[in-house]
């Protein structure tokens, strides 16, 4: 929950959308005037690591849309 809490308000006050983790985990990792003064851009090893971030949710948003379907198209293990 307090994940979800931080982002939305993350969202609210910089305007980070939820859907973007890359610049989210800056924002969470720096703090919010950590990240309005863009103290990540002296640390490229952060960056790097927001990149990894943002492509793990790339994969399981990826997977979460494939068990989807599968359920979808074999409803039939359900009974």
């Amino acid at each position: 929950m307090f994940i979800g809490w931080y982002t939305n308000e993350t969202r609210k006050q910089l305007g980070i959308s939820l859907w973007d983790p890359y610049n989210q985990y800056l924002a969470y990792h720096e703090g919010r005037g950590g990240y309005k003064r863009k103290s990540y851009q002296a640390k490229p090893s952060l960056i790097k690591i927001a990149r990894k971030v943002e492509q793990q949710a790339k994969d399981y948003g990826w997977q979460l849309k494939q068990c989807r379907q599968e359920l979808e198209d074999n409803r039939s293990w359900f009974f």
